[in-house]
């Protein structure tokens, strides 16, 4: 487990336990940077890069990284990444914003529950390191379960667990709390999720995918993720958005309340830096391979790599995902080109700012529109 392996068997290790399993206050210096393994990977990647690029005709100088879901989080992290500074120019963050990290303090009790339900004393990693994965496997998914159960069911998307440690020379700072990380200043970034992430869980909880929660049931949801707030946020739903079942409503406020206003959050952390631009863009195309599923989380992908008509089994295909598939793709190619969107297939695009909070709409109908559905803003800011 010691760092400074490296190879085929640290490739290896670069996710749950094995890749951020902060060791550093239990087994000293070295190992330090054993809590964030799993995205010095990708630094490493982005070195070989910078220093081979050129050969198959790129620029080292020109580096776009961008990723979804897990994958933004990760984007997010590099971010704030010493290590990382200089290696990528531009970032797009796809329904995955990394708002708040784990602190060291929080890394090292993970360290100690591991230790603790493998049966070992905090000292004795010398007999951790002859452990099977398996059995080290077995132990973080113990570790796991008992992190507050509740937290992803009341909307609470923070990275706990396993995951990359803030404190450490590798990772000083947060990447954006209470502020955008200077680390990363003068790179543009694009951001943005969609309207109706979470259904895209909605097949695992049939009162949902079937469209058959109650208005009673979906005030006991709500009540359940906001307490006495519960009546303020149906009312300001009710309001802004009605005639949605009650299904499509929970689903709606869920992600509402996590990918979308942390994405919100990062964009306007990063536009109060006033170095480098960051725009903002909202996904709400509906799928028409199962319209139940909305504008799911994920469906933007094949936009993105303009593979919606391949795709079909996930977008139902068609001229309409052809078409919007053609025009997402362009802002993607213009800004890793130059950190800026703009192209001739959609209408200005102007970076967000807090004055007008300019947000590219993706739908049928591709537009800017200046902080849309403020009043859900608002709310989740309050809430």
């Amino acid at each position: 487990m010691s760092t400074r392996r490296r190879g085929r068997r640290h490739l290896e290790s670069s996710l749950n336990v094995f890749g951020y399993l902060h060791l550093g206050d239990l087994a000293g210096a070295d190992y330090a940077t054993s809590g964030n393994v799993g995205m010095l990977d990708i630094v490493h990647a982005l070195r070989w890069v910078r220093d081979n690029v050129a050969e198959f005709g790129g620029d080292p100088d020109s580096v776009t990284i961008f990723g979804e879901s897990g994958g933004g989080r990760k984007v997010s992290t590099l971010l704030a990444m010493p290590d990382a500074n200089g290696l990528f120019h531009r970032a797009i963050i796809q329904s995955g914003p990394g708002i708040h990290l784990q602190p060291r303090d929080k890394s090292h009790e993970m360290a100690v529950a591991l230790f603790k339900k493998l049966e070992l004393e905090t000292n004795e990693l010398h007999k951790f390191k002859t452990l099977p994965a398996e059995q080290i496997l077995a132990a973080y998914g113990l570790v796991v379960r008992e992190l507050e159960p509740d937290r992803r069911a009341k909307g609470h998307f923070e990275q706990r667990g396993f995951v990359p440690t803030v404190g450490i020379d590798t990772l000083p700072g947060y990447a954006f709390d209470p502020v955008a990380t200077p680390v990363s200043k003068h790179v543009p970034i694009l951001v943005g999720s969609n309207r109706h992430e979470l259904a895209l869980w909605s097949r695992a909880d049939a009162k949902l995918y079937d469209r058959t929660l109650t208005e009673p049931e979906l005030g006991d949801r709500v009540e359940f993720v906001v307490g006495d707030s519960a009546n303020r946020v149906l009312e300001t739903y009710a309001q802004n958005f009605p005639g949605n079942h009650p299904a499509v409503q929970w689903m709606l406020m869920l992600s509402d309340r996590t990918y979308r206003f942390d994405s919100i959050t990062l964009a306007q952390r990063k536009a109060q830096q006033d170095s480098a631009p960051v725009y903002m863009y909202f996904f709400t195309w509906e799928s028409l391979a199962d319209p139940k599923l909305l504008a799911h989380h994920a469906l933007e992908i094949p936009f993105a790599f303009d593979n919606a008509i391949n795709m079909s089994s996930f977008t139902g295909g068609g001229p309409t995902a052809a078409a919007l598939a053609a025009n997402m793709s362009d802002a993607w190619i213009a800004f890793a080109r130059s950190g800026d969107p703009n192209n001739a297939a959609l209408p200005k695009w102007s970076p967000y700012e807090r004055g007008s909070r300019s947000t590219m709409v993706f739908d049928n109908e591709c537009g800017v529109v200046d902080d849309p559905d403020s009043v859900v803003r608002h709310l989740w800011a309050t809430v």
